[in-house]
């Protein structure tokens, strides 16, 4: 395979910022892996490699970062495209140069697909396709179209976005590092919504002939261990330059060997907590409304469709089981807002001088449905801090008739709930509502 610009991967996903469980991002519908995928857990407290000064000071310690993303770049498009095509896109043939480390076509490709760079583009010309329907990621290196319809490309890789397999050890795939491209990508939505949840990819001016898990292929003569292995227009160019202030010295490599599990598997040990329960966030349009959910059962019906209208927002948080509320452990109740009242919404409090209220003042419009549906913990009652290991859980609400609340670790989220008139409940000077287990 060819040298060219490829992913570092013993620095990777070094701009995870916390590490609570992650709900795995979403592109088109469709997962980006699992979330005790390598790509989607947090490695801030990982220990620093061995040989972590030696890359930054090869990469280049002073250097800016630089975003290579953006608008247009010397007439072109700058960054890399994907698209996202329906159940049923029929798929076209696809010839590769690398055929014995390809997997072969056909691949759902749309006509006037976007490559990357643009269709005049000299670069590797990268093209990414997901699958809504089977939620399936096709990856091209050096594509380019062909008259009839079919494709000829460097070489392609197809990935699960429901698992965990790697590729066979040795084999390239769109990128030199045998990697999927698109789960490293910056895109917009999410940083919109505040938050990054996953790795970064980044290109290094030179790499190390090695490579380390997960990455499967490496591309390079180098030996030297002070080289690293292998391991869209809504953009505001002058906004993006403001990274440009990152330096190679903010960065550090981790040691990420102790996340391992199977050599051939992305999955990790670390995404998820022994004793927890994973509380799933929906969110309906029609109604402007967010449910939560730990219920195993729940979260099949509404992801199957059976209460139409419900989709999942990525988010989440852990809990634990509802069987767990023995002290200092506090069960959670639910209540659900009669539709006759002009509510068809669920209410969730752990304090039970606000559980007994609501059943005493307002059992005409809420029904109680569980006095311990899950358990959290109760923050500081006047400061709303959390004890050691716990995250604070936000609960804002919508201040309208048809109430709704919306539950979040997310700062960033509670913030653009805030701003968009939502009131803010809880204890303490951030209004704290409960405390969950943070990984």
């Amino acid at each position: 395979m060819t040298a060219r610009a490829s992913l570092a991967v013993v620095l990777f996903a070094a701009l995870l910022p916390f590490r609570s469980l992650a709900s795995p991002p979403l592109v088109g519908g469709c997962q980006v892996f699992p979330a005790d995928n390598v790509w989607n857990v947090a490695i801030d407290a990982l220990p620093v490699d061995a040989n972590s000064s030696a890359y930054v000071a090869t990469i280049g310690g002073l250097k800016p970062a630089h975003p290579d993303f953006g608008t247009v770049y010397n007439g072109a498009p700058n960054g890399i495209p994907y698209a996202i095509v329906p159940a049923g896109q029929p798929k076209v043939a696809v010839a590769f140069d690398y055929d014995d480390e390809s997997d072969p076509g056909p691949y759902p490709v749309p006509p006037g697909a976007p490559i990357e760079g643009g269709p005049q583009s000299d670069g590797d010309r990268n093209v990414l396709i997901v699958d809504a329907g089977a939620c399936k990621l096709y990856e091209l290196f050096a594509a380019y179209p062909n008259p009839d319809g079919s494709w000829h490309a460097g070489s392609g890789a197809v990935f699960d976005l429901n698992g965990d397999a790697l590729r066979p050890s040795t084999w390239t795939s769109a990128d030199a590092a045998g990697l999927p491209i698109l789960p490293g990508l910056v895109r917009y939505d999410e940083v919109a919504a505040g938050e990054i949840t996953h790795a970064l990819r980044f290109t290094a001016p030179q790499t190390r002939k090695a490579f380390v898990w997960p990455a499967r292929h490496q591309a390079s003569s180098l030996t030297g261990m002070n080289f690293p292995p292998m391991g869209h227009p809504r953009w505001d160019d002058d906004e993006l330059h403001q990274i440009a202030q990152l330096t190679g010295n903010d960065f550090e490599a981790v040691d990420e060997s102790s996340l391992m599990v199977d050599p051939n598997s992305a999955r990790t040990s670390g995404g998820g907590i022994p004793g927890t329960l994973a509380a799933i966030e929906y969110y309906r349009a029609q109604a402007d409304h967010y449910f939560v959910t730990a219920d195993a059962s729940e979260q099949r019906d509404l992801d199957a469709g059976v209460h139409p209208g419900w989709t999942r927002t990525g988010q989440q948080f852990s809990v634990y089981p509802p069987s767990d509320s023995a002290p200092p452990h506090s069960p959670v109740c639910r209540f659900y807002g009669r539709p006759e009242a002009g509510l068809d919404s669920h209410f969730y409090s752990a304090s039970p001088v606000e559980c007994q209220a609501v059943i005493a003042q307002f059992s005409n419009a809420w029904v109680l449905e569980s006095n311990d549906v899950f358990a959290v913990v109760l923050p500081d009652a006047t400061t709303g801090a959390c004890s050691s290991g716990l995250l604070p859980l936000y609960r804002v609400y919508n201040h309208r008739a048809d109430v709704n609340h919306r539950y979040t670790t997310s700062l960033a989220i509670r913030a653009q709930m805030i701003a968009a008139g939502w009131i803010a409940e809880g204890y303490g000077p951030q209004a704290v509502a409960m405390c969950v287990p943070a990984s």
